[in-house]
């Protein structure tokens, strides 16, 4: 796993030795940056960080923020060496649950939010979708939302489905607010 292009191009990333964490691909991850092109000077939260791949890409392509957040103690400790290989400024990292980061930044502006909870816990997707649409302050920000099978949720219809990115062993959805 490598960082794609921007500022630290073809930096690789630590990654676990085990499947516990399980990052984006390179190409899925560099179909996602073509889609939503230029980010410069942007906010972003990666939700469900892991290794911190895509918020790092972010920071890397001229982020000026970039807010990394998990619950597991494993994904954190890569995080923070990734973060420290990476040497840039702008990154915060949180070792804390997706709803209790959701309702610290409720009142924080993203442009861009990042969602790949693990693939089986459904809830923590109705959950993150649930609380964002609730918190009335995402009309402007594109939510990146990434699983491996369709979304059969209510939560999905809270937000107006800009595109929608089949990549065979992965979906990508990409969201706004409605109005």
């Amino acid at each position: 796993m490598r960082i794609i292009t921007g500022k630290r191009r073809g930096l690789k990333l630590f990654t676990p030795k085990d499947n516990s964490i399980r990052p984006t691909e390179d190409r899925i991850k560099e179909s996602i940056f073509n889609i939503i092109g230029n980010v410069s000077d942007s906010v972003v939260l990666d939700l469900y960080s892991g290794t911190g791949s895509i918020g790092l890409e972010f920071l890397s392509r001229g982020s000026k923020e970039v807010y990394l957040v998990d619950k597991s103690l494993k994904s954190i400790e890569i995080i923070k060496k990734n973060v420290e290989k990476i040497s840039l400024d702008g990154v915060f990292i949180y070792h804390i649950d997706s709803t209790k980061a959701l309702d610290k930044f409720k009142n924080k502006k993203f442009n861009y939010i990042y969602i790949d909870p693990p693939y089986d816990n459904i809830s923590e997707y109705k959950n993150s979708l649930s609380t964002l649409y609730n918190n009335k302050n995402t009309d402007d920000t594109l939510i990146i939302v990434e699983s491996r099978d369709e979304l059969d949720i209510k939560e999905i219809d809270l937000f107006n489905i800009i595109d929608k990115r089949d990549y065979k062993s992965k979906i990508v959805y990409f969201l706004r607010g409605k109005n």
